[in-house]
């Protein structure tokens, strides 16, 4: 299990996050990625902290009162007349568990882990 100085030396972009947010969303990892870090064949740290950084990146600038953003990849940006186009075509080839994570460079690379981790027949 990760902790968040960890956290920051591996994604430096995390260095503004608290300690008690860091431990709600390191336990909100261990429900979703389990506490058997075996399973994951050594490659639990870095997944974990790719998902804690995903969900960090999405949720965490939001405050009250604001309007969330769509987590799907953007697939298009202008700069003038401010327009982002966000690409719904890859939700029907993503599985809709999966799709908030290619939102995020980090739940990308969670993703990752996660493959190689998962990839293939397993022998215990």
């Amino acid at each position: 299990m990760i902790s968040l100085s960890d956290l920051v030396s591996r994604y430096p972009a995390m260095s503004e996050m608290t300690q008690t947010r860091f431990d709600i969303l390191t336990g909100d990892s261990v429900l979703v990625m389990g506490s058997a870090e075996s399973r994951w064949c050594g490659f639990y740290d870095p997944a974990q902290a790719a998902l804690i950084a995903h969900w960090s990146s999405t949720v965490d600038d939001l405050v009250a009162g604001d309007a969330p953003m769509p987590a799907l990849p953007v697939s298009r940006t202008d700069v003038d007349d401010v327009q982002v186009e966000f690409s719904d075509r890859m939700i029907s080839t993503i599985p809709y568990q999966e799709a908030d994570l290619m939102s995020t460079v980090y739940g990308q690379a969670y993703m990752r882990w996660r493959r190689m981790a998962f990839a293939g027949p397993r022998v215990a």
